[in-house]
């Protein structure tokens, strides 16, 4: 509500006025942060829930591990404290 009476107001502005400019800036900056903060949680719920629903943990110490699907690509995992090849 607040973000369209104050583009309204600007609208009906004949001439630049900087108060009314610089108000409408704000606004529509801290309006599009908290509707991005909103839309990234219900993200951040579908993916939290998905990876319980696989994992029944939400803990990243000890994912369940299943062996790949034929045909996946590889994939190359270190052992903890070992470099691979290309990191010598």
């Amino acid at each position: 509500m607040v973000l369209l009476a104050v583009l309204a107001w600007q609208m009906r502005l004949q001439r630049y006025t900087p108060i009314v400019h610089w108000l409408a800036v704000v606004v529509l900056s801290v309006t599009g942060t908290l509707y991005t903060d909103v839309r990234t949680g219900d993200l951040l719920a579908i993916v939290f829930g998905v990876w319980w629903a696989r994992e029944r943990t939400l803990s990243i110490r000890c994912p369940t591990w299943t062996p790949p699907r034929r045909g996946s690509p590889p994939v190359l995992v270190g052992q903890p404290g070992r470099q691979l090849p290309f990191m010598a």
